[in-house]
């Protein structure tokens, strides 16, 4: 797979739009779950692992952008997890919610 800066770019804008401020609750993760309710977001997730693999596993340093680049597609990688995480409590908070107002 070759590393295409403009895209690695492309995706770290489109997960900070996703993005407003960091949760700091951090419920279960289940990549499996998250697939079918944010197909994008897991795909992107999952695009990310495999650029920082090959800008790891790389000798080109790109003009010494190879360092910066990893960094900052893990930073991505951590957001993603943070919205995932958000939207997860987000539903368990309406289930509850939806729960206690039914009984």
């Amino acid at each position: 797979m070759k590393v295409n800066f403009r895209t690695i770019a492309s995706i770290f804008i489109l997960i900070s739009s996703f993005i407003a401020t960091p949760v700091s609750a951090e419920p279960q993760f289940s990549l499996q779950q998250e697939a079918v309710a944010n197909p994008n977001l897991v795909n992107a997730f999952k695009e990310i692992n495999a650029a920082i693999k090959e800008l790891e596993s790389t000798q080109q340093d790109y003009g010494g952008n190879t360092a910066k680049a990893i960094a900052d597609l893990r930073s991505a990688r951590a957001w993603i997890k943070t919205a995932l995480n958000y939207r997860m409590q987000m539903d368990e908070e309406h289930l509850d919610g939806s729960m206690i107002n039914n009984r």
